[in-house]
């Protein structure tokens, strides 16, 4: 199929999906147990029945009105959906945010989570300024995922706190990020722009998260995107991104704050969907911010074992369930909790 024939079906299948699901009478959501997708589902933690995991649904408000309420001192771990969202869940499941919490409660210390699904490091530096205006903090721990180099700017409910502020960007750099966008990228950013203003896009949570994965599909299926498909570098969102890490561990540094970073666990049963001489790049750039701002840098890429992986909701339109690359069981939380307890600067 030519390129010109799937672009042309793309603004189709987004006008049939919206009609189609604007129809339906989505019962609303908190964003907890019943969300994501089928064989992975999402956890916000709480603990004697105070937040301890924010994001997109708690606010990140909750967590810190939680914190400031502790005399303790104060340790935030920041990421994407590895950190909120889990495979084959129970009734009893306990993430890293539940897990971490209880155990430095042990050392005095309250540890609270803060993720957003494809968190990029623009996003993690705004909540660690939200936090870090608000109180002091012995240590924070960076979830580091190339996948999520790719994504640029803030999300509207950032934006808004923000009084709607947008970072300047120099025209050239935003011309030469365009020139390197696919088809994949392009489809991305449709999906993202489209909805983002839309009544049911910022007030019906579940509607949200049942368009964007349909329409994910349809556009996996029309441009054969699969979860193997490899992730190319967008050189000026990458850049970005790395600015945006730079002033966190500066920031974290010059405050005397306690940093630690580590690459993001992902499953090894196969090629991993990277570039090979991107991703080590990617971790060499990353490791050495890391130690030019004094941070203890950590590579966890290969941490949770492929037992401990599940399998999601298919990409492709179908029922069936795929390899899952960035979700593990609740087995790679008790994994990863295990190591970064471990890793803690000064114990």
């Amino acid at each position: 199929m030519s390129s010109f024939i799937r672009l042309s079906f793309f603004p189709i299948a987004i006008a049939f999906t919206w009609i189609s699901f604007s129809a339906l009478n989505l019962k609303g959501t908190d964003g907890n147990i019943d969300l994501l997708q089928a064989g992975t589902s999402v956890l916000y933690e709480r603990f004697d029945n105070n937040p301890i995991h924010c994001g997109a649904n708690p606010d990140i408000k909750d967590c810190i009105d939680s914190a400031l309420e502790s005399s303790r001192d104060k340790i935030v771990l920041f990421g994407n959906s590895q950190l909120h969202a889990v495979n084959d869940i129970s009734e009893d499941s306990e993430l890293i945010a539940l897990r971490l919490h209880k155990k430095l409660i042990e050392e005095d210390e309250y540890a609270f989570t803060i993720s957003y699904g494809n968190a990029n490091f623009e996003e993690i530096n705004w909540a660690f300024q939200e936090i870090y205006s608000n109180m002091e903090i012995k240590r924070i721990y960076i979830a580091c995922v190339f996948d999520d180099m790719r994504e640029v700017g803030l999300r509207p409910e950032m934006l808004e706190k923000n009084n709607g502020k947008k970072p300047n960007l120099n025209s050239d750099l935003k011309n030469n990020f365009l020139k390197e966008i696919s088809f994949q990228d392009i489809s991305e950013e449709a999906l993202k722009t489209f909805f983002t203003d839309s009544p049911a896009w910022n007030t019906r949570y579940e509607l949200k998260y049942q368009i964007n994965v349909n329409l994910r599909a349809l556009r996996n299926k029309v441009f054969g995107i699969t979860p193997e498909t490899k992730r190319k570098v967008l050189t000026y969102a990458y850049e970005r991104n790395l600015g945006f890490l730079r002033d966190t561990l500066n920031t974290a540094s010059q405050n005397g704050i306690e940093v630690i970073v580590y690459i993001a666990p992902i499953l090894q049963d196969s090629d991993i969907p990277y570039d090979e001489e991107e991703y080590l790049k990617y971790k060499r750039e990353i490791e050495s911010l890391a130690r030019m701002h004094n941070a203890l840098f950590l590579n966890y890429e290969s941490l949770v074992p492929n037992d401990a992986w599940g399998l999601k909701q298919s990409t492709q339109l179908d029922s069936s369930l795929e390899k899952d690359y960035m979700h593990f069981t609740e087995a790679g939380h008790i994994i990863l909790t295990s190591e970064l307890l471990k890793s803690s600067i000064n114990k």
